[in-house]
């Protein structure tokens, strides 16, 4: 059963802090310093690394354009950067420190993680946006998030997973098969195995991000 409660709504609204991407949602994949794919891993909007220069693997790779130390990118790093400070800086509703993600159902707000995070292989996270068009979900992780093989992310009544942000302090890891319905941002890199999905892109800030036969489709 769904929490529909107007306090819900209600704390919401007095908590919310707007979380904006700016030019990285033309983006699908972008990093300080390289991004690699292996396979035919198919990018639905731009490719970018800045300071770094190094992207490999496409071709076979697939990709709307690739940018590769230039402008675009350093705007995209610049921009993913602002709505890491966002999300970490958003007023929390809920500690979930020590608790799997796995089942759990969460409405409109931000959700802190002082260490770990994690949803197991095989498991569900729903995101659902109360019938709120506009409603953002932030997950503040303090270092490494996992999401396991075969995990998926759900969205119900309204929610989008433009509107759904992973800030991870250190790493994410992403395994095989994994649904991902979400902007995941971290710290450092996102390593990413075999045929994952993504609507809302992946975002290394200080360093990489490694994708094998995926299919990433950016926010634009």
């Amino acid at each position: 059963m769904y929490p529909t409660t107007l306090a819900s709504v209600l704390l919401y609204a007095s908590t919310s802090v707007a979380i904006v991407i700016g030019s990285a949602k033309n983006f699908g994949a972008c990093a300080g310093q390289t991004v690699t794919s292996t396979g035919n891993t198919v990018v639905i909007g731009s490719v970018g690394t800045s300071p770094g220069t190094s992207i490999t693997g496409f071709p076979p790779g697939i990709a709307t354009s690739l940018n590769s130390g230039n402008v675009a990118a350093a705007n995209c790093i610049a921009d993913i950067s602002t709505a890491y400070r966002a999300c970490k800086a958003a007023i929390v509703t809920q500690v979930l420190t020590g608790q799997p993600l796995d089942g759990k159902v969460l409405t409109p707000g931000t959700y802190s993680y002082a260490t770990t995070a994690a949803l197991n292989a095989g498991k569900t996270l729903t995101f659902d946006a109360l019938g709120l068009s506009t409603a953002q979900f932030a997950i503040q992780v303090g270092t490494k998030l996992d999401l396991f093989s075969n995990s998926k992310i759900v969205l119900t009544r309204g929610a989008k997973a433009c509107n759904v942000f992973f800030c991870s302090g250190t790493s994410v890891v992403i395994g095989a098969n994994a649904g991902v319905n979400a902007t995941v941002i971290a710290y450092t890199s996102i390593s990413a195995a075999d045929a994952i999905t993504n609507k809302g892109g992946l975002f290394g800030i200080n360093g990489a991000v490694t994708m094998i036969n995926d299919k990433i489709t950016s926010c634009a």
